[in-house]
């Protein structure tokens, strides 16, 4: 489905819901959806095996979280394209979406069940499908990015040494051949709660988070979830820090206070209370999108957006993307990305106090990439990557970066590449100098910072402090 405005006839008609002054409980009912009748309709396409992709490219408001449901009950993906423009990078983006859209390999009447031994149960369902008998997700069509994420509860003491959990993907392919895929993972099961903080995968506990937040906007609205995310935080933490005799010291590589296993906990979850998702000065369009984003991706996306790589392209040196001869022995804080380990540029901190003013840097966040232009970049520089000496005159919002022969635009071509690869979303390049408005939205990234609205006015360090109490006067 392809739209291009608000739908303004029909049975199917909306109106315009978002104003400049929605907050409160008016804000949370922004991110529901504003008629029934586009979830019956993708509840009646399930039973005739249809899933629906949806190409929304809206120059205003678009009513995101109403379209979106012809997505999410039917295992299609939403793709939004605000303000686009034929001749700027989301025009780029629609076709690289469309493309991976339809290339990418896709299953059709699909059916997937997960099992769990006695006293145990499955508590909560994440994804883009329809649940049906309690515990059978169905999905028209499920593809190489299909996601779904399940919360398990234990409801009676497991007298065994190991936790199995099994899935079982039921799925027609493009030959019409009907295949069955089966997962089977083991868990070793303890009744020592230190035995679990020692063994806690913090990016899962993240990504899970993550998910009950997006799920709990809609109820409750940003300012409850963004409370319910430090709490959460601030409770695994004192039970970790309870289970350890000593916590890890700032000079051994951790936080103060923050133990080993847990150390990067409060740095994605307060990323994430600042993130686009839960801000209460995003416009509901881009929230909404934001949430099925989050919905429709994978797990290293998902950290990659809490906390973006931001790597300096006017330092690179003559090893920087370029492809590694030998990736398991390069050098300490060397980081390579892709199948075919390309090595990444050096990477910077997400704060203002790491940019400098003729610097060239690349942010991506898993969804978008951005080229971040300094106020004094050296003019051979900009030459090297546009083919111009300055941006002045030009129209940036809507400018594609050129493929040059010069070797520092055929790498960060080539960086660009591999960073798109296996990404379920095109992740189109936005040019913006630290003179554009649009800095302002670049600087929402740069999570380590204060912020100016309720719940983001921390940095990373005050933070930290905050969830360990090591500064008495927060």
């Amino acid at each position: 489905l392809f739209q291009a405005s608000l739908p303004s006839c029909g049975e199917g008609k909306l109106k315009v819901r978002e104003t400049p002054v929605a907050a409160g409980e008016g804000e949370k009912d922004l991110l529901s959806p504003g008629s029934p009748l586009y979830r019956e309709l993708a509840t009646a396409l399930v039973d005739k095996q249809v899933s629906i992709d949806v190409f929304a490219g809206a120059a205003q408001y678009a009513d995101v979280a109403t379209l979106s449901s012809l997505c999410s009950v039917t295992g299609g993906q939403f793709f939004f394209y605000p303000a686009f423009h034929g001749a700027g990078p989301l025009a780029e983006a629609l076709y690289g979406d469309i493309f991976h859209d339809l290339t990418r390999e896709t299953g059709f009447e699909a059916v997937l069940r997960v099992r769990v031994p006695q006293g145990a149960r499955v508590a909560a369902f994440h994804g883009n499908f329809t649940l049906t008998n309690t515990d059978l997700m169905v999905a028209p069509v499920c593809h190489a990015d299909t996601t779904a994420v399940l919360e398990f509860a234990i409801e009676s003491t497991l007298a065994m040494p190991a936790f199995p959990i099994q899935s079982a993907l039921l799925y027609t392919n493009a030959r019409g051949e009907r295949r069955i895929r089966v997962h089977t993972l083991s868990l070793p099961v303890s009744n020592v709660l230190a035995h679990l903080f020692e063994r806690v995968n913090q990016d899962v506990v993240a990504a899970v988070a993550l998910h009950q937040a997006a799920d709990a906007l809609a109820l409750t609205g940003p300012a409850l979830v963004r409370q319910k995310l430090h709490q959460l935080c601030l409770q695994l933490v004192k039970r970790a820090r309870a289970q350890e005799s000593t916590a890890v010291p700032a000079a051994a590589g951790g936080q103060p206070g923050i133990p080993a296993a847990l150390n990067l906990l409060p740095l994605y979850l307060m990323s994430l209370q600042k993130n686009a998702l839960c801000r209460g000065d995003a416009r509901s369009d881009l929230r909404c999108y934001a949430l099925q984003q989050f919905r429709e991706s994978g797990l290293e996306v998902l950290l990659r957006s809490l906390y973006p790589s931001l790597m300096a392209l006017h330092q690179l040196d003559a090893t920087s993307c370029t492809f590694a001869e030998d990736p398991a022995h390069l050098p300490e804080g060397v980081r390579v990305i892709g199948e075919h380990a390309l090595i990444l540029p050096p990477m910077r901190n997400l704060s203002l106090a790491a940019l400098t003013a003729d610097g060239v840097y690349l942010l991506d966040d898993g969804f978008a990439l951005w080229l971040l232009l300094g106020s004094q970049v050296d003019p051979a520089l900009m030459t090297d990557l546009f083919g111009v000496a300055s941006l002045e005159g030009y129209d940036v919002p809507n400018m594609r970066l050129p493929l040059l022969e010069t070797a520092l635009s055929q790498k960060v071509h080539l960086l660009l590449q591999e960073l798109r690869a296996d990404r379920p979303y095109f992740c189109p390049l936005k040019i913006v100098r630290v003179t554009d408005p649009e800095f302002a939205v670049l600087k929402w990234r740069l999570v380590e910072d204060r912020d100016v609205f309720p719940g983001g006015n921390y940095s990373y360090p005050e933070y930290v402090q905050l969830i360990t109490g090591s500064n008495p006067s927060y």
